[in-house]
């Protein structure tokens, strides 16, 4: 009897859907760009870049948040530019903040500039930056907590 308990746990958790599983946070490298859209090929996303320095981050957490329980299609990755250093207490605003279910993303050590560049060279470090992708491309980057409506539209629009 207790092995089936244990079967069934085990399928519980491997079919969660891809829900992250209180994983640390994966490193954001200059060549993450490519991985993550080789992942997703045509599907929307979205890329939010926060720091667990900057308050209108956390507004925008919170609104990601609220999104998902609204429109499950949402396919959100968070990278923090703090650091490794930072990675604990990075998965400890995610989760306290609803976000368990986000790829998680930090910021590989070294030059912060030359990973911003890697991601978009009009960037120029302000916090929060949010890109929204579709098809391969980025549709749209926006510098400041975006509108939710416009997410909303832009997640319900059909390619």
């Amino acid at each position: 009897m207790r092995r089936w308990w244990l079967l069934a746990c085990l399928a519980v958790l491997l079919g969660s859907g891809g829900a992250r599983l209180s994983a640390a946070p994966l490193v954001w490298e200059e060549d993450s760009w490519a991985e993550i859209f080789a992942r997703r090929g045509e599907r929307a996303f979205v890329v939010a870049f926060w720091s667990l320095e900057c308050p209108p981050c956390y507004r925008e957490l919170d609104q990601w948040a609220a999104l998902k329980r609204r429109l499950a299609i949402l396919d959100l990755v968070l990278v923090s530019v703090d650091g490794p250093e930072a990675a604990e207490e990075i998965e400890a605003v995610l989760e306290e903040r609803g976000l368990g279910w986000a790829e998680a993303r930090v910021f590989e050590e070294g030059n912060s500039l030359r990973l911003r560049r890697a991601v978009d060279p009009a960037w120029r470090g302000e916090l929060p930056r949010t890109y929204f992708l579709r098809g391969g491309r980025v549709v749209r980057a926006v510098s400041g907590v975006p509108d939710p409506g416009f997410v909303e539209g832009w997640l319900l629009e059909r390619p």
